[in-house]
């Protein structure tokens, strides 16, 4: 049984690795991952690595977040193994701090009803959690925590390898260069339609930009992450932070823009956390995601073998493990179907 999966980022590996579990029921099979970039160099790898079950500007859990953040932790358990260390930056939570009247009453309200996992803050406690941050109150996220996605993407790939599965550095534009696999997942995210037969499925395309900053040489890292307007991590390197993100739906070239992304995005990270209007900057990098309607995610059949999974926006960090996890359930039951029918 020969698998083709496009696409190595969050949903394409996850793919890869829950597929991989069903090696008992499938004894003879063989997964192959098609991108053309290196491992962790795609949009997954730049991603804010922010991970909780209350997303959105409103805190909402939608009913499948816990799943879907316990199956994301079994997944970052698996990269960390692979690599022998640790994929997580920060542990402590998420502070996302509150901007408008209607996030102070979401935040209230996420706190209220989820009081084992979140604690409302005035802006005294924000700033006796997080020393110098701007004068807000907010939502403490108590089971948030922090990735390096870089480092995520390049363990769990590091798994999938270890149980067989291969890489081939290459780009897929028409479902007709892989005729000789029998099913064929399509995980490429913005790139999806780019493939000739999938054009014209509904995915739109966002592009954000990061900024890499230096970190005030006389403070220590943080505590825990910040999410506000903007968002705020500590880099690999605890000498630098990452802050972000753009949202841009109209823009010449994916590419990152410095002058651009300065300009939208220094003004937040500096109201955000105010000394680091002293940092300077050390670069920036640029992704495209896919964004589905009504911001919920692509995963069908859309044709004998292939399945689509994509369009999973901002919350692919969040949801990509479960999704493909299921993903795998539906594509083997078939697959057994249709040996037994044969």
């Amino acid at each position: 049984m020969r698998i083709a999966i496009i696409g190595a980022g969050f949903c394409g590996l996850a793919a890869a690795w829950h597929l991989m579990q069903h090696q008992t029921t499938l004894p003879a099979i063989n997964i192959q991952i098609f991108d053309p970039q290196p491992i962790g160099t795609g949009t997954s790898g730049m991603s804010a690595g922010l991970l909780n079950p209350y997303v959105g500007r409103q805190g909402i859990d939608n009913g499948q977040a816990k799943a879907g953040l316990e199956a994301t932790l079994q997944l970052l358990e698996v990269a960390a193994k692979a690599l022998n260390r640790s994929v997580v930056a920060n542990s402590l939570g998420i502070l996302r701090l509150a901007h408008t009247e209607e996030d102070i009453r979401h935040f209230h309200l996420c706190a209220a009803r989820h009081a084992h996992s979140t604690t409302w803050l005035d802006p005294e406690e924000c700033q006796t959690l997080v020393p110098l941050v701007q004068n807000r109150p907010g939502l403490w996220i108590k089971n948030g925590l922090s990735i390096f996605p870089q480092l995520y993407v390049k363990g769990l790939w590091q798994a999938c390898q270890n149980g067989g599965v291969y890489l081939n550095r290459c780009r897929i534009t028409s479902l007709t260069e892989l005729k000789e696999f029998d099913v064929v997942v399509v995980a490429a995210g913005a790139e999806t339609t780019f493939i000739v037969e999938l054009a014209d499925l509904p995915l739109n395309k966002v592009k954000g930009q990061v900024l890499k900053l230096s970190w005030p040489t006389h403070l220590p890292p943080l505590k825990c992450a910040l999410s506000s307007q903007s968002y705020l991590v500590m880099d690999q390197n605890p000498s630098n932070c990452i802050v972000g993100a753009t949202y841009e739906r109209e823009y010449s070239n994916e590419l990152i823009d410095l002058d651009a992304a300065k300009e939208l995005i220094l003004p937040r990270a500096h109201s955000l956390f105010p000394p680091l209007r002293d940092s300077i900057v050390l670069g920036g990098s640029a992704g495209v995601r896919s964004v589905a309607p009504q911001h919920q995610p692509l995963i069908k059949q859309v044709s004998g073998n292939c399945w689509v999974f994509a369009g999973m926006g901002s919350k692919g960090l969040l949801y990509h493990a479960l999704y493909a996890k299921e993903l795998a359930k539906t594509i083997v039951s078939k697959i057994d179907i249709f040996q037994n029918s044969g």
